[in-house]
């Protein structure tokens, strides 16, 4: 399926979207990725479910990819006996070992090293930093909060603590356990925290390999200080604005955000922006219009795709959201681009260092040539799909076609901004790649006779890297 928009959305599933029924709902409204956020459920019932959106959206023109966002070391409560609570600012709340359900009074935290080192005056956030809470004393086994901006809290949330250590040398027990399983289940992406350590991101590179590609999320300043030696192990970031909101101050979020983006970019490696994006459809049918602004700006700042969380995972309009993101990108993308993120990114790209081989080279040229012919597309064969993604950088403003013979690699295309990923059996000759290339184009319905596109391959056929030729045809 086609989308008449370039960027991507990622939709989360959860317990109002994890039957086939509402997964080819979403897929129909605009989801081109499905998110299964491995902190809220077991690694069986994830398995599970990507299997679920592999036998769901099955034909080979619905290209659908999954990512699996593994636990991370963040430290959850637990469960409510009504299911949550609502949280009054001024009131007490007091967080312990027992393990019963909570209520408005307490909760369970089954986290020992919390105890040991929160301090009295400590602000302690919750779900994205939504709610505050302030330490006012502190025993082995509990700590007696006072809040300082309520709200509804449900069950699982993340809570994050100033003072407790992190482990930084290497992946978790709990992560690694879980990434085994999404690797056998065959899940395209892998979205890891690092806690802030650039040798947590080398061991999940060894551990993922070439069996899914790892996307890092970036949630502290310490990733944000590295963002190009983390896009030289990674293949994409994960930007977690909620998380991130919890470790540096929330107004410098939005530079943050410009410059993963543009680091993304400057690599040829698609950037995922995530947390609140339209949080209040999670109960209403439209939202706000600080969210719908929100939306729009990760586009002009070039985002290659938007994610959506509890609005599909738990929300009652889940479709509604995925069509209103939809709405929303389109919107965006029929506007100007941002003369800002254009200036910036035209400097670093006239520098002699971007164009580091003969495949960026063509991949330059190809952008540039359908501009000036004004191509109704561009066409890419490829087998890994870096070609589709040095396109994609340069953001031509046209859809592009990627024609591969590999199902792992159309999979992961479907989170680049503005690449439509198509399976193809192994071609043999240039001339064959040219035919299929203007036949795939009208299949698709993006050019009409006397339209023209741009075509890159590689000689010799099937080698990975080996793009070296590029030519234009006439439809």
């Amino acid at each position: 399926m086609l989308r008449n928009r370039l960027a991507k959305i990622v939709a989360t599933l959860g317990p109002e979207t994890g039957t086939a029924e509402a997964m080819r709902s979403l897929y129909e409204a605009g989801a081109d990725v499905f998110r299964i956020n491995a902190a809220y459920s077991d690694d069986d019932a994830n398995a599970a479910l990507v299997r679920l959106v592999q036998d769901t959206i099955a034909d080979p023109s619905d290209p659908v990819g999954t990512l699996w966002d593994l636990p991370g070391l963040k430290m959850r409560i637990g469960g409510f006996a009504e299911g949550s609570v609502a949280l009054e600012s001024g009131g007490v709340f007091t967080l312990d070992q027992s393990p019963e359900l909570g209520n408005e009074r307490r909760v369970y935290l089954p986290f020992p090293e919390a105890f040991a080192h929160s301090r009295v005056g400590d602000l302690l956030r919750l779900d994205d930093g939504r709610l505050t809470l302030r330490v006012t004393e502190v025993t082995l086994y509990r700590l007696t909060t006072e809040v300082v901006a309520g709200g509804g809290l449900s069950a699982n949330k993340a809570i994050f603590f100033p003072n407790v250590p992190v482990p930084t040398a290497e992946v978790s027990a709990r992560d690694a356990e879980s990434l085994a399983v999404a690797l056998e289940a065959g899940v395209d992406w892998v979205a890891a925290t690092a806690n802030g350590s650039l040798a947590v991101v080398q061991d999940f590179r060894r551990r993922v390999g070439n069996r899914a590609k790892l996307m890092i999320k970036i949630d502290s300043q310490a990733l944000l200080d590295q963002l190009d030696a983390v896009l030289e192990l990674a293949d994409g970031l994960f930007l977690a604005r909620g998380d991130l909101g919890s470790s540096i101050p929330v107004e410098r979020i939005p530079n943050a955000q410009k410059d993963c983006i543009l680091a993304a970019r400057r690599a040829g490696k698609p950037v995922v922006v995530a947390a609140q994006m339209l949080e209040s459809m999670v109960s209403d049918p439209t939202p706000t219009r600080a969210e719908a602004s929100d939306v729009c700006q990760a586009i002009y700042d070039g985002a290659d795709a938007v994610t959506l969380s509890a609005e599909t995972a738990v929300g009652h309009y889940p479709t509604d959201a995925v069509a209103m993101m939809d709405r929303l990108i389109v919107s965006a993308e029929a506007d100007e681009p941002d003369p800002g993120t254009l200036a910036a990114f035209s400097e670093e790209d006239t520098t002699e260092t971007r164009v580091e081989s003969i495949g960026g080279a063509i991949a330059h040229a190809a952008v540039g040539v359908a501009r000036e012919l004004g191509a109704s597309a561009i066409v890419v064969h490829t087998s890994s799909g870096s070609t589709a993604r040095r396109v994609a950088r340069l953001r031509p403003g046209r859809p592009i076609l990627c024609l591969t013979d590999s199902a792992e690699t159309r999979r992961a295309m479907t989170v680049v901004c503005g690449v439509h990923p198509l399976l193809m059996p192994s071609l043999s000759s240039w001339k064959e790649i040219v035919e299929v290339a203007v036949r795939a184009t009208r299949e698709q319905q993006l050019g009409d006779d006397g339209d023209v596109i741009a075509i890159t391959a590689g000689m010799p056929l099937g080698a990975s890297g080996s793009t070296n030729i590029l030519r234009v045809a006439t439809l």
